[in-house]
C-alpha cells in the first residue's frame, strides 16, 4: 500500500501545475453522477429548480454522469501519461466552443464579437499548454517511451 501511495506522490510531483489540478480533481467526476442519482437533492436547470423527473427526462441527469466519467477518464489519462488524453481534452474544448458559439445569436449582435474573440483565446491557450508547454510535452513524452516497445527488440509474445 505504501507503494502505491508512494508511486501516486512522485507522479503528482512530476506533472505540470494544472494536470496535477485537473487528476487531482478528477475523483470528484463519479460523486457528480452519484447525485445524479439521488433524488434528495435539489436539481436545476438554467437556474430553475427541476423536480427528479425532470432532471432525468430532459437529459440533464444523463450529461452530468457522462461529463463526471469524463472528467475521471482524463485524470485518469493524465496520471498514466496517455498520448491520447491531450487529443481528448482539445475535442472536448471544440464541442464546448461549437455549443458556446451556437448560443450567440440569443445573446445579441453586440456581443458576437467579444465572443468569438474569447473563446478563440480560450481555445489558444488550452492548445498551447496541452502541445506546446515544454514541461507538459515532457510530462506527456516520458511516458510515451515506457508504454511503446522499442522497435529494435524483437517481440517475444
Amino acid at each position: 500500500m505504501n507503494d502505491i501511495l508512494l508511486l501516486i506522490w512522485l507522479r503528482f510531483k512530476e506533472m505540470p501545475f494544472f494536470l496535477r489540478i485537473i487528476t487531482a480533481a478528477s475523483p470528484l467526476g463519479p460523486l457528480v453522477g452519484i447525485l445524479s442519482l439521488i433524488p434528495l437533492v435539489t436539481y436545476r436547470i438554467n437556474d430553475q429548480v427541476v423536480t427528479y423527473r425532470e432532471f432525468w427526462r430532459s437529459g440533464a441527469a444523463f450529461n452530468a454522469i457522462l461529463i463526471g466519467l469524463t472528467f475521471s477518464v482524463i485524470g485518469g489519462g493524465i496520471f498514466m501519461r496517455s498520448q491520447w488524453v491531450r487529443k481528448l481534452i482539445l475535442a472536448l474544448v471544440v464541442v464546448q466552443d461549437v455549443l458556446l458559439l451556437r448560443q450567440l445569436p440569443e445573446a445579441g449582435s453586440e456581443k458576437i464579437p467579444e465572443s468569438i474573440g474569447a473563446v478563440a483565446i480560450y481555445t489558444a491557450i488550452v492548445i498551447w499548454y496541452i502541445f506546446f508547454k515544454k514541461s507538459v510535452r515532457n510530462y506527456f513524452k516520458s511516458g510515451s517511451a515506457a508504454q511503446q516497445p522499442d522497435e529494435r527488440q524483437p517481440n517475444t509474445l
